[in-house]
C-alpha cells in the first residue's frame, strides 16, 4: 500500500481539524489502556513477514508494559501480503521482547529465540529516567499514536492528510516534519475508531530500508485497571531471574526504544523523553537475509 501523495499545502480540511480536536479531547480522558496488540514487520527485500503478539497495559502519567511475544507459525501458513509476482510472503515469528516503564526507569527484556520451545539467551537493559523528565510521558510509548496527541502538536510535527472517513472510522496519513520522526518512518497511516477515538491499526512506511511495520490493536479496555493473572500484582517490576543485564556503550539515544520483531538493531519511535545508552542510527542502511543476523539501522 503506497502512501497518498504528500504536498506542500499545510491547509487542512475542516473535517480533519474536527477529527484532531475530538481525538485530543478523548485522549485527555484516558487514564489506562489495556488490550491486545500484534506487530508485523514486512521485509520487502526478502518477502518475509515477522510477527509478534501480546498484551499491553498503559497507565498515565508514566507507567506501562508491552509484551511482544514470539508466535507459533503453523505448517503451511503464509502471509496475506504478496510480493510483486503475486506470491505470498513467508511468515515467520519475531523474537520475544517486553517493554516496561516503571515511571522511574525503562526496562527492555529480550529473548533471542526464533522458534517456539527453544531456549535462547535472555537479556535486559535498564535506563533510569532523569527526574526532570518523569511524568506525563506515557504518550511516547513504542506503540505509535496509541494515546493520540494534542491537535496543535500534531500539526507542528506532521503533515496530515485525511484519506477516507465515514461514521465509524477515519484514515489519516501522517508525514513527519522532524528528523527524529523521519529516522523511524517516512509516512504512517492511522486507522482511527471514531466512536472512541482510538487507533485500531497503524502502518509505518519506511522507504529508506524497505521495511514496513503494521500494528493492530484489539479488545481495548479504557480506564479499567484489570491486569493479567500471570503479570502478578505489579507488572512493572518483573522477575528478572535468568536474564542477563546488558550494558551498552556511552553513545546515547532517546527512549523509548523497541527491538524489531526480527531481532535487528533497536530503533526509537520519535520521542525526546530521556537518553538511553544504545548505538545511534548510522548514516547508511543494509539488509541481510532473515535468519542470518539481519541488520537494519542503529
Amino acid at each position: 500500500m503506497a502512501p497518498v501523495e504528500e504536498t506542500a499545502d499545510d491547509e487542512m480540511p475542516p473535517e480533519l481539524i474536527a477529527i484532531l480536536k475530538h481525538w485530543e479531547v478523548a485522549s485527555a480522558k484516558v487514564k489506562t489502556l489495556h488490550g491486545m496488540q500484534s506487530r508485523s514487520e514486512f521485509i520487502k527485500a526478502f518477502s518475509v513477514e515477522k510477527v509478534t503478539k501480546g498484551h499491553f497495559f498503559l497507565e498515565t502519567p508514566d507507567k506501562g508494559r508491552i509484551d511482544m511475544l514470539a508466535c507459533e507459525i503453523k505448517k503451511g501458513e503464509v502471509s496475506k501480503k504478496k510480493d510483486k509476482d503475486g506470491s505470498p510472503y513467508t511468515l515467520e515469528s519475531g523474537q520475544s521482547m517486553k517493554w516496561i516503564c516503571t515511571g522511574e526507569a525503562i526496562l527492555q527484556l529480550s529473548e533471542n529465540e526464533n522458534e517456539i520451545g527453544k531456549e535462547k539467551e535472555k537479556t535486559y537493559q535498564k535506563v533510569e529516567i532523569p527526574e526532570d523528565q518523569r511524568g506525563a510521558n506515557i504518550v511516547h510509548t513504542p506503540l505509535p499514536f496509541l494515546f493520540g496527541m494534542k491537535a496543535e502538536e500534531a500539526k507542528t510535527r506532521f503533515r496530515l492528510k485525511l484519506q477516507a472517513e465515514n461514521a465509524d472510522f477515519a484514515k489519516i496519513w501522517v508525514f513527519p516534519r522532524m528528523e527524529k520522526d523521519r529516522q523511524n518512518y517516512t509516512a504512517a497511516a492511522i486507522t482511527l475508531d471514531k466512536k472512541r477515538y482510538l487507533p485500531t491499526r497503524v502502518h509505518l512506511v519506511d522507504e529508506d530500508t524497505g521495511v514496513d511495520v503494521v500494528y493492530t490493536f484489539e479488545s481495548i479496555v479504557v480506564n479499567e485497571r484489570k491486569l493479567l493473572p500471570n503479570w502478578g500484582s505489579d507488572p512493572y517490576h518483573p522477575n528478572l531471574r535468568g536474564y542477563k543485564l546488558v550494558v551498552a556503550n556511552d553513545d546515547p539515544v532517546e527512549v523509548p526504544l523497541i527491538r524489531p520483531a526480527s531481532g535487528q538493531a533497536p530503533r526509537r519511535l520519535g520521542t525526546d523523553t530521556s537518553p538511553l545508552t544504545l548505538p545511534r542510527r548510522s548514516t547508511s542502511s543494509s539488509a541481510t537475509a532473515p535468519g542470518a543476523g539481519a541488520t537494519r539501522r542503529n
